[in-house]
């Protein structure tokens, strides 16, 4: 069966490690089976007849070496499928196996063209992440002209609430 590009509600099905086929590099995977497809306007739309899929990703580059990058987007990619744990525990059989069969995410499908060939490429959607805490897409000189153009305000505040609390005592 061949999906159409788009989001689609997935069930994990299978997990583990496993290293690409050409270079050796070694790799997690998780093979799920697409459930429902999520459509433009929110609604979703049962996919008939499922056929397993897999996704991977690599655990180093080609030197062997973790990048920063590489350790959040597999940390992203795991706690999405609901593993929780130490790396090791990602493998079936382990001591601590974390099995995340059953357990469902949110993935988006698009197609690659390779050697003339259009080829699926599954890929996790990671949940949007709420009260702040992450990453900022500001540099510095933005926020602190932004800082700049709040501190007056910022600062009344302060001096407003520290002597409400300075009266009440």
């Amino acid at each position: 069966m061949k999906f159409e590009e788009g989001r689609y509600c997935c069930e994990v099905t299978g997990q583990g490690f496993g290293e690409t086929k050409v270079a050796k590099l070694p790799q997690i995977y998780v093979s799920f089976s697409p459930l429902m497809r999520i459509m433009p306007g929110g609604e979703r739309e049962p996919v008939g007849d499922s056929e397993r899929r897999s996704y991977s990703r690599l655990l180093t580059n080609r030197d062997g070496e973790v990048t920063d990058s590489m350790q959040k987007y597999l940390k992203l990619d795991l706690e999405t499928v609901g593993f929780v744990g130490e790396l090791e525990d990602f493998a079936p059989g382990s001591a601590g196996f974390c099995d995340c069969t059953g357990n469902e995410f949110i993935a988006r499908c698009e197609y690659q063209e390779r050697d003339g060939n259009q080829y699926e490429n599954w890929s996790i959607e990671w949940p949007p992440r709420s009260g702040g805490g992450g990453g900022s897409s500001l540099d510095e000189a933005a926020i602190s002209s932004l800082s700049a153009l709040y501190s007056s305000s910022l600062s009344k505040a302060k001096t407003k609430k520290e002597k409400a609390t300075s009266e009440r005592f």
